[in-house]
C-alpha cells in the first residue's frame, strides 16, 4: 500500500521586504532633488516673458555652435548661454536659476542628443517663435 500525497499543495510566498540601503537614500535624496531644481527653472522660465530662446541639439559641434551664436548676438542683445559643455537637464536647470535675469533678452542652450525625451520639461514653458 502506497501512501497517498495530496494532490495540492499550498505554497507561502512572502513579499521580498524592501532593503533601505545608503544607495537606495542616496537615488532618491537625488531624484526628488532634480525634480525640484527642475521644477523651479520651469517656473522661472515662465516668468521671463520676453525671453527668446534658441536650442541647439545634434552629435557634434554644439558647443562651437552656441559659442559663435553667442559672439553674434552678444553686442545688440543682451545674451545667456549654457557655460562650457553643460548639456544635462540639471546642468541646464542650473543656469536657468543662476544666470537669467528679467533683463535676458535671448539665452542661448545647447542639449545633448541622446536624451531629448528628458528635456521637454523645461523647454516647453519657452516662448517659440519659428
Amino acid at each position: 500500500m502506497t501512501p497517498e500525497y495530496p494532490r495540492t499543495f499550498a505554497l507561502k510566498v512572502q513579499a521580498p521586504k524592501r532593503v533601505y540601503s545608503y544607495q537606495n537614500a542616496k537615488c532618491e535624496y537625488l531624484c526628488t532633488t532634480k525634480y525640484k531644481i527642475t521644477q523651479k527653472a520651469k517656473n522661472k522660465l515662465r516668468s521671463l516673458e520676453n525671453l527668446k530662446t534658441i536650442a541647439i541639439v545634434g552629435s557634434y559641434a554644439k558647443t562651437s555652435t552656441k559659442d559663435m551664436l553667442y559672439t553674434l548676438l552678444w553686442k545688440d542683445f543682451y545674451v545667456v548661454k549654457t557655460p562650457k559643455s553643460f548639456n544635462t537637464p540639471v546642468a541646464i536647470a542650473q543656469t536657468i536659476l543662476s544666470y537669467l535675469k528679467q533683463t535676458t533678452q535671448i539665452f542661448i542652450v545647447e542639449m545633448d542628443a541622446y536624451h531629448p525625451v528628458s528635456y521637454t520639461h523645461l523647454t516647453l514653458p519657452t516662448n517659440r517663435e519659428v
